[in-house]
This record gives C-alpha cells, sequence and structure tokens, in this order.
C-alpha cells in the first residue's frame, strides 16, 4: 500500500512538474508584462510632463496632443509635441506606439541641431562659406530635416556655372566642417543646397564633374533647364497622338527625365502614354489582344520615334491584360477557354525594344 502511495506521489508530483509549473511560470511572466504595460501605459498631457521630467530633468508644456488618429481606425496614436518651460526653449516630440505607450522621444538630435547652430552662427568656416556668395546656412531645427542646409544667392540657379564653382571652392570648408561635427558625434554627409542633396566625400575632379554627378543624383533639380524645350517638341506631334486615341486631355507631363549623365540635358526620358477610355465604345480602355488598339499604339509610336529626343522609355497606362506577362501571346478567349483560372486586370505596362518595332504585332508589353 505504501509503495502504491509512495508511486501515486511521484506520478503527481511529476505531473505538477512537467504540466503545472510551466503553466504558473508562464502565468507569472504574462502577469508580469502586463503590469509594465499597465505602469508605462498613458499618453496624457500629465503623462507626458512626468516622462519628460523624469528622462530630462525639466518641465515642459504640451503643446500637442492629439491622441489617436481617427483615419487609422483608432490604431495609430499620433505623436505629441512639447516645448521646454525653461532655458533653450526648444519644442520637441514625443513618441507614442500603438498601444498608447511612450516610446522616447527627439530631444537630444534637437538639441545638438541648436548647439551647432549656436556654435557656428559666428565662426570663421560660416563666414568663408558666406564669402563665395551662400546664405541661410544651417544645421536645421527639426530631427528630420537635411543634414546641413545652404542657399544659394538670389537670381542664381542650380546648373549655372557659377553655381557649380561656388559648390566645388566649397568643398575643401564642407569637409573641414564634417571633421569638426564629427567629433560631437553630429553625422554630415551630405549637404541640401535648395533640396538637392550634394554628397561631401564624392570624387569630384572640376566643377562640371561636380555639376554632372549632383545633377545625377537631383534630376527634379537641374531638369528645370531644357524640360520645356523638349516638351514644346512633344507638343508638335500631340495632335497624331491624340489621333490614335491617346492623351486626349493634353497631359503635360507624359515626358519625364529619368537619367542625367551630363547637368545641361537629359540623357533618357520616360514617355507615358494615356489611352483614351469612350463609354460609348465596346470596351472603354486599352485591350492588350485588340488589334485595333494594337495598330493605334503601333502608329503612335512611329510618331514619337520621329522626335529628336532620347526617349529610352514608352509606358502605356491602364492596358487590360492578364496577370501573367506571359500570357499576353494569347487572346483573352484562347486563354478563357483554358482549364486555370486567368485573371485580367488594367496595369501600366512598358513597351521594350520599341525602337526596333516592325508591326504592332511585335509590340510586347513588360510589366
Amino acid at each position: 500500500m505504501k509503495k502504491t502511495i509512495i508511486m501515486i506521489s511521484i506520478i503527481l508530483g511529476a505531473a505538477f512538474l512537467i504540466f503545472v509549473l510551466p503553466v504558473l511560470v508562464i502565468g507569472y511572466m504574462m502577469s508580469h508584462e502586463v503590469q509594465k504595460v499597465k505602469d508605462a501605459y498613458g499618453y496624457s498631457n500629465e503623462d507626458i510632463i512626468e516622462y519628460v521630467e523624469e528622462e530630462h530633468d525639466f518641465e515642459v508644456e504640451v503643446l500637442r496632443n492629439e491622441g489617436r488618429d481617427p483615419g487609422s481606425k483608432g490604431l495609430h496614436v499620433q505623436d505629441a509635441r512639447v516645448r521646454q518651460m525653461e532655458d533653450d526653449q526648444l519644442e520637441f516630440d514625443i513618441f507614442i506606439n500603438t498601444f498608447g505607450r511612450i516610446t522616447g522621444d527627439n530631444y537630444k538630435e534637437i538639441k545638438q541641431r541648436f548647439d551647432l547652430n549656436q556654435a557656428y552662427r559666428n565662426s570663421e568656416l560660416f563666414h568663408d562659406l558666406q564669402q563665395l556668395g551662400f546664405i541661410n546656412l544651417s544645421f536645421g531645427e527639426e530631427s528630420d530635416d537635411p543634414q546641413f542646409y545652404i542657399a544659394l544667392p538670389e537670381n542664381r540657379y542650380m546648373a549655372d556655372r557659377e553655381t557649380l564653382q561656388m559648390l566645388f571652392d566649397a568643398l575643401p570648408l564642407l569637409k573641414k566642417l564634417q571633421a569638426e561635427v564629427a567629433k560631437e558625434g553630429y553625422e554630415l554627409a551630405e549637404v541640401s543646397v535648395h533640396g538637392a542633396n550634394l554628397v561631401i566625400d564624392a570624387d569630384y575632379q572640376s566643377p562640371e564633374d561636380l555639376g554632372n554627378q549632383f545633377a545625377a543624383r537631383n534630376i527634379p533639380s537641374f531638369v528645370y533647364q531644357f524640360i520645356e524645350d523638349d516638351r514644346d517638341q512633344l507638343r508638335e506631334i500631340l495632335p497624331q497622338l491624340q489621333s490614335y486615341d491617346f492623351n486626349k486631355d493634353g497631359n503635360n507631363s507624359m515626358l519625364e527625365c529619368y537619367e542625367i549623365v551630363e547637368y545641361h540635358q537629359c540623357h533618357a526620358y520616360e514617355l507615358n502614354l494615356y489611352p483614351y477610355e469612350d463609354p460609348e465604345a465596346d470596351h472603354d480602355f486599352f485591350r492588350y489582344d485588340d488589334e485595333n488598339d494594337r495598330k493605334n499604339l503601333f502608329q503612335a509610336i512611329m510618331e514619337i520615334k520621329k522626335i529628336e529626343l532620347p526617349i529610352k522609355k514608352i509606358r502605356v497606362n491602364s492596358v487590360y491584360s492578364p496577370e501573367n506577362p506571359d500570357d499576353q501571346l494569347y487572346s483573352e478567349e484562347e486563354l478563357k477557354a483554358r482549364d486555370e483560372i486567368v485573371h485580367f486586370a488594367k496595369r501600366t505596362v512598358e513597351i521594350i525594344n520599341f525602337d526596333k518595332l516592325e508591326t504592332a504585332k511585335d509590340i510586347e508589353f513588360i510589366y
């Protein structure tokens, strides 16, 4: 009898260790984590003020604390904005996660930028950069501002030779500034010039070489020189394109430069065609397998090839086509006759090797 009792006790003890104890441990850990969440939970103004006082040892006033964003169905909590009551009276953000917990802030980043602006405002380095002609020198105020910002003087433009010479002459000063602020733990790899980012450590052989590399990385800031003249060439064939049912709304943004090699001209353009959607037609969209649609597209491409512009890509918007690009070799009717289900949709496609097309049947779409 005693052996039986001992055996039962051993079995029960083993069962407790194997099944019950882990559940208790997990339950304790979960309750501990829940309590931690409860302790840190909250994003009221009082919670925020208390957090800053504990984290940074100064008082703030809450400027903005909008709470949960209705547009996200309440899943996203918007960050709060506070301002120091004394000292520098800096404004900074308090980060709040989906669960309503304060996860941190960007005070140190904003304080660092503020201190750098104060330290360099009347410095010899800033003075030398201003002597070259640059204005509004700043390390920014917000944590997501450019690392360093400089502006061009009035009536000076990005692609001016004088501007490129200024930037080339400024490189030694910018590298010196880069080395100095690095000692303060501040990363300075790029300079924003009216929103265009100049890489400081790139190998620039001359002002022109700097212009070429600068433009290649910041195409939108350089297209102003030539885009309207190039679009004028396109406007000359717009009536022909419209006769083939493309760009009937006169879309003026159909030509986009996507590659620059030399800063004063576009090396590669993308041309966007927008098929006309006629609600009274048998189908009010461009079909990949419609003979007439493909014929119109072929004629439009022939007109485009007459323009003396470096058009390297042609994209056609809202083309009704099968999900698998390989299936465009077959008509919709042929594909629907298959045993498997084939999905179709309107999508933007690109025409490959359009400069070598000989017939409408040769057109192939990639997407």
